[in-house]
């Protein structure tokens, strides 16, 4: 997992990203970091990072930030 993104200071919120993955310039990041730290990191496979083998289901996304 790569972490794409993390602003401000406060109370944290992880957002984690739709199929079409991290857009980093969308409005609504910033909104959102008004009053909380934002953590967006980009799923295995997205942004950067490689795919493991072993993903096959959201599940397994689930699985990777534990």
């Amino acid at each position: 997992m790569t972490l794409d993104i993390e602003k401000r200071q406060g109370r944290p919120l992880l957002f984690l990203h739709p199929g079409e993955g991290l857009q980093p310039d969308r409005p609504w990041i910033e909104a959102l970091a008004r009053n909380h730290r934002v953590i967006a990191p980009h799923h295995p496979g997205f942004g950067k990072s490689t795919l493991p083998d072993w993903f096959g289901t959201v599940d397994d996304i689930a699985l990777s930030l534990s």
